[in-house]
């Protein structure tokens, strides 16, 4: 057990994943398409000086099904997912779904016409009967 784990409150993976997206958001947000593992793990020597962090662990806290923003870790590279490709398919759903709201909104208003311009029974005028 480490020191860190009794006083932390946090668990050393958890504060070496929060410290291994520190370094890889920038590169995310600079739209670079991918990083080494060997350099996320000098880095996080560095960071945290005295903890063995080796590739299994960074495998590990970088896990692609955990960490949206990364696309797969393949050979001795972690690939992260470009801006463009997110927000080109938020794009695409966002516009289907105003597409289907302008439908709805259409075919609500055209039932609404057509109710209101029905022709209405004309109401029934009682002829004076003539008595003499």
């Amino acid at each position: 057990m480490y020191l860190i784990e009794l006083f932390g409150g946090m668990d050393i993976a958890d504060s070496l994943q929060q410290a291994a997206m520190d370094i890889i958001t920038p590169l995310h947000a600079s739209n670079v398409p991918f990083v080494t593992i060997q350099s996320v793990i000098d880095s996080l020597r560095q960071l945290h000086p005295g903890i063995l962090v080796n590739r299994a662990l960074v495998m590990k806290i970088l896990d692609p099904t955990k960490i949206q923003g990364i696309s797969k870790i393949q050979g001795d590279r972690i690939y992260l997912v470009s801006p463009d490709e997110t927000s080109q398919e938020d794009s695409e759903d966002q516009a289907q779904k105003d597409i289907d709201q302008v439908k709805k909104n259409a075919i609500k208003q055209s039932q609404k016409s057509l109710q209101s311009d029905a022709p209405k029974p004309s109401p029934q005028k009682e002829l004076p009967t003539g008595t003499n």
